[in-house]
């Protein structure tokens, strides 16, 4: 009788241990599915976050500062403001070492498109001191002409590329330089309003 007993007694122990077990079997999987769902949360609100930092980081990585020197002129006289911005010795001596880009920024069209302010410089980060800087949003701009070397004339055709029908707002020229301080390349940029 002692064995039948032992028996039950036994069955009735793995029965009530079992039962409790997969009793709690839905308990854990619903703790168990919170906290997947709580860290796939804080997963995605981390990668918002570095999204969002990226992006912060990719706008301000698209904003350039231009110091240098700033003039109204008529746009077949350029090649006189590129002479003066050759000699002002106070700008190349405030450079830190050789420039990596000139930057060209034609802005205030006349109606007629014949006169522009045109600022040339370098980015403030190339300079121990400057007097004044120009912002340029580059992610305002599409591009007119891909950053290669051009001759003059191809330059100058690139500037018939222009929607004149469009209202320009600006166009900018990014002259990459080499070490030798050279023009290595040149990327044409037209912002319409």
């Amino acid at each position: 009788m002692n064995l039948i007993n032992s028996i039950i007694t036994s069955f009735i122990i793995v029965a009530v241990l079992w039962g409790g077990a997969l009793m709690q079997l839905p308990v854990a999987n619903a703790i168990e599915h919170k906290d997947i769902k709580k860290n796939i949360a804080n997963e995605d609100a981390k990668a918002n976050k570095v999204t969002a930092n990226a992006l912060a980081i990719e706008d301000v990585q698209n904003i350039i500062h231009i110091s240098g020197l700033q003039q109204q002129i008529m746009l077949k006289n350029v090649d006189q403001i590129w002479q003066t911005f050759s000699t002002m010795s106070a700008l190349n001596q405030s450079l830190k070492q050789q420039p990596k880009k000139v930057y060209v920024l034609y802005g205030s069209f006349s109606k007629n498109y014949q006169k522009a302010n045109v600022t040339i410089g370098y980015d403030i980060n190339e300079l121990t001191k400057f007097d004044r800087h120009y912002s340029v949003n580059i992610s305002e701009f599409k591009p007119l002409l891909p950053a290669k070397h051009f001759e003059d004339g191809q330059l100058a055709k690139a500037w018939d590329k222009i929607d004149y029908n469009k209202k320009v707002n600006a166009v900018l020229e990014i002259h990459t330089l080499a070490k030798n301080g050279k023009p290595q390349s040149t990327q044409i940029l037209v912002s319409y309003k």
